[in-house]
């Protein structure tokens, strides 16, 4: 390879084989407990690290809002599945499906977050090659996506993929709901403001 160029290496040929691997790894919502929340769990949406807006109340179209880094999808999708802490599951991250932060039908929509291990974070970033699947996935298995988004073509290889789901609980928002009136950390009393609980 010439040192004056060092474009990354095209992988299309394994984006199957690579996506199968990860899959089998990735924990996704189960869509039981996705067609029970009809919705984003919380009003929020991203503040970029530069705003210094995180934590703060804020107005999207109207629609009152907390600006947030990656805490509240997390909490999303682990507490509309039973888990009861706050803490980040060491060795774990949480990836949206398509990227738009700032949309709060999205942000926090289970439909759009999936868990997978650290290691693998890179194959759902930008246009990494488990982003397609990951969106016909939740086009097709929850029937969501985000408006204004194009429908995704089924990516070569789909109905080859085994998908792992969190187990569901029977009533997740029951539970969102529960944890957060047990909570003391000044985020979630901004949220239960905003959500009037």
């Amino acid at each position: 390879m010439s040192r004056s160029k060092m474009d990354p290496p095209d992988m299309r040929e394994d984006t199957l084989a690579l996506s199968r691997i990860a899959v089998r790894h990735c924990l996704c919502p189960h869509p039981d407990v996705v067609s029970r929340l009809e919705g984003a769990v919380f009003p929020s949406i991203r503040a970029s690290n530069k705003s210094g807006k995180r934590g703060e109340r804020g107005e999207v179209d109207g629609r009152r809002i907390m600006y947030d880094d990656n805490t509240t999808p997390r909490l999303a999708l682990l507490w509309s599945h039973g888990f009861g802490g706050t803490k980040h599951p060491e060795g774990w991250t949480f990836a949206h499906v398509w990227d738009v932060p700032k949309d709060p039908d999205a942000y926090t929509h289970i439909a759009n977050l999936v868990m997978l291990p650290e290691s693998l974070a890179s194959l759902t970033d930008k246009q990494g090659p488990l982003v397609p699947y990951l969106r016909y996935h939740a086009e097709t298995v929850y029937r969501w996506r985000p408006v204004g988004k194009d429908i995704v073509g089924k990516p070569s290889g789909y109905q080859n993929l085994t998908w792992t789901y969190l187990d569901p609980i029977p009533n997740p928002l029951g539970f969102v709901r529960d944890r957060m009136k047990r909570s003391n950390e000044k985020r979630i009393g901004i949220l239960r403001d905003l959500m009037g609980i």
